[in-house]
C-alpha cells in the first residue's frame, strides 16, 4: 500500500465519516469540557485506525518474507511495536477521563468567573 492510497484513503472515508457525525459540543456554546472529551475520541479513533494500518502491514510482511528471518523478525517486530502503541495510547485515554471524573469535569459547562 502506498503513502497516496493511504491519504486518498483518509480524505475519502475517514474525514467524511468524521463530518458525518456531530462534533458540535453538547448543550451551549462554552462547553469545554465536551469539547475535549470529542477531540480525545477523534484521536483515540486516529490511533485505532493507524495502529490498524500497521499491523495490516506488518502481517503483509511476515507473510511476503518468504522464510527470511530478518524480515520475519521486522516484520513481527513491527506487528509488537503496533500492539504496544494501542496499549499506550488506551492507558492514555483511560488516565484523562479519571483525571476528568475525579475533577468532576465529566459533562455539563463551564461557568464563567463571577463579576461581582
Amino acid at each position: 500500500m502506498q503513502l497516496s492510497q493511504v491519504v486518498g484513503y483518509v480524505k475519502d472515508i475517514i474525514i467524511p465519516a468524521v463530518h458525518a457525525q456531530d462534533w458540535a459540543p453538547d448543550g451551549a456554546s462554552g462547553d469545554a469540557n465536551a469539547l475535549i472529551k470529542q477531540i480525545l475520541n477523534l484521536i483515540l479513533i486516529a490511533v485505532v485506525v493507524a495502529a490498524v494500518v500497521f499491523i495490516m502491514f506488518a502481517g503483509l510482511q511476515y507473510v511476503t518474507s518468504q522464510g527470511d528471518a530478518t524480515k520475519a523478525k521486522n516484520a513481527m517486530s513491527g506487528i509488537t511495536n503496533a500492539i504496544i502503541g494501542l496499549i499506550v495510547a488506551f492507558a492514555a485515554y483511560a488516565l484523562v477521563q479519571l483525571v476528568m471524573s475525579q475533577l468532576n469535569l465529566g459533562g455539563g459547562t463551564i461557568k464563567p468567573l463571577p463579576t461581582a
